[in-house]
């Protein structure tokens, strides 16, 4: 097993194992000195306890007094855990030009996920509406696992930031309860697959609304089946996890339901009801011990019901979640056109192609979805088409290239043009925009309804 400059390689019981040159230099001492020593003898911070994968701050002591600041990322490998540790760039006094100019790329790192991040919240905010609109639940479901694609793209983009601990306030909205259960189970499938856990949800064919706050009933879902199946200790150890939505009517209460199978132990990791003895019951109060017992504490003020049963044979747990049910939210407006367009769509992300045939088709109209400005000449050569969409910056050229073009070649759609960008403030944006004040400009994230609205204004 190797390790890298900045890293540590830590055993189950903390102590260093292996440790990198440029940890080594940050403590002041020799690499082979730091190895068979507690790992908090050197690191203390949020990053020593945050969830694995996660970006957060640190502190990091050297040898003989005095401590820098920086940033540490936890990763399993196998049997032990690999740390990743980087300085703040103010500590790079005595680092070569190298290691400098790779730590000064966050500031244009920052701009890169402000901008990257705007097509899978496009996505998400695309999808959940296209939920609602499902024809089948087969359908629906595609949407949601949509809808968890983007997410997951957008979250890991800010993790590369920053991933320190906010504080949690409850904000109750109207939510559908079977699209949050979905996501949630998407984001723990994989993992737990990895360690020979099967997962499986049910949801119903209609979306279940209930008033609570999405995040927290997504992470309380996801905190619930990892410790009852990974657990925080080795009481319990389920190897099927089987997740059921069942909706209720308004005024009643509706339900998620867990059941752990496969264990032969009572699991006291997970609380059988809101009360304060029972989730306060764990014993070594852990970082996840805090952020459970702080979504308990949410929940509970949200008016929701938590209870947990054993089986006569002890062999499955079954947890269940209730949420006030409410009326159904009003559908989107599926406004259909008299008239179906042909629309031409440019977008280097596959995903936003996608997106768009989806959305324009809700209101009858077909679309061609092209990844760059030759897959577009190409088509415009062959086809005839009613209105263009199109993101600034292309693969292979820009907006700018392509409205000149269809000035010279296709006049008839140069008002039926509409310019999508996620980076409205970009200084070859702005200075194309100044010349051209009437041109119609969508920024990332929109919704459906607005670009609905915006094809039909541009159509006449």
């Amino acid at each position: 097993m190797g390790c890298g400059w900045y890293e540590l390689v830590v055993d189950l019981r903390g102590e260093v194992v292996l440790a990198g040159g440029g940890v080594a230099r940050l403590c002041r001492l020799a690499p082979e000195a730091l190895t068979s020593r507690p790992v908090t003898s050197f690191l203390r911070g949020p990053a020593m306890t945050a969830p694995y994968g996660r970006l957060a701050s640190l502190t990091i002591r050297a040898h003989g007094g005095g401590s820098v600041a920086g940033l540490g990322m936890r990763e399993l490998d196998g049997d032990r855990i690999r740390l990743t540790v980087l300085p703040a760039s103010d500590n790079l006094a005595d680092n070569s030009r190298g290691e400098e100019s790779r730590l000064r790329t966050v500031e244009r790192l920052v701009d890169e996920v402000v901008r990257d991040i705007q097509n899978p919240l496009t996505g998400i905010v695309g999808f959940s509406t296209l939920a609602q609109l499902a024809p089948t639940p087969h359908r629906r479901r595609y949407y949601l696992d949509q809808v968890t694609t983007q997410a997951q793209r957008a979250r890991r983009l800010v993790q590369s930031l920053d991933a320190s601990m906010r504080p949690l306030v409850p904000h109750p909205a109207r939510i559908d309860l079977a699209e949050i259960t979905s996501q949630a189970v998407a984001t723990t499938r994989l993992e737990l697959e990895g360690h020979g856990i099967s997962l499986e949800v049910s949801l119903p064919a209609t979306p279940v609304w209930v008033e609570a706050d999405a995040k927290i009933v997504g992470d309380m879902l996801v905190c619930l089946i990892h410790r009852g199946t990974l657990g925080l200790r080795a009481e319990f150890s389920a190897r099927e996890v089987a997740v059921r939505v069942e909706g209720a009517e308004p005024g009643g209460v509706a339900i998620v339901s867990i059941e752990l199978t496969g264990c032969d132990v009572v699991n006291d990791v997970l609380p059988s009801r809101f009360s304060e003895s029972e989730a306060r019951r764990a014993a070594a109060q852990t970082v996840s011990d805090v952020e459970f017992q702080t979504g308990l504490d949410a929940l509970r003020v949200q008016r929701a019901e938590l209870r947990s049963d054993v089986s006569p044979d002890r062999e499955t747990v079954t947890v269940r979640l209730g949420l006030p049910a409410v009326p159904p939210a009003p559908r989107p407006d599926q406004t259909r056109t008299p008239v179906p367009l042909d629309i031409l769509t440019i977008d280097d992300d596959s995903m936003m192609g996608e997106l768009y045939a989806e959305l324009l088709g809700v209101s009858g109209h077909s679309v061609t979805a092209c990844r760059s400005l030759h897959a577009a000449r190409e088509a415009l050569r062959s086809q005839r088409f009613d209105a263009v969409i199109a993101d600034f910056y292309l693969q292979d050229g820009t907006y700018a290239e392509l409205a000149a073009e269809l000035s010279a070649d296709h006049p008839e759609l140069t008002s039926r043009l509409i310019l999508i960008t996620a980076n409205r403030a970009s200084s070859q944006v702005v200075e194309w925009l100044s010349h051209r004040r009437g041109t119609p400009v969508m920024p990332k994230p929109f919704g459906t309804q607005a670009l609905l609205n915006r094809i039909a204004v541009i159509t006449g």
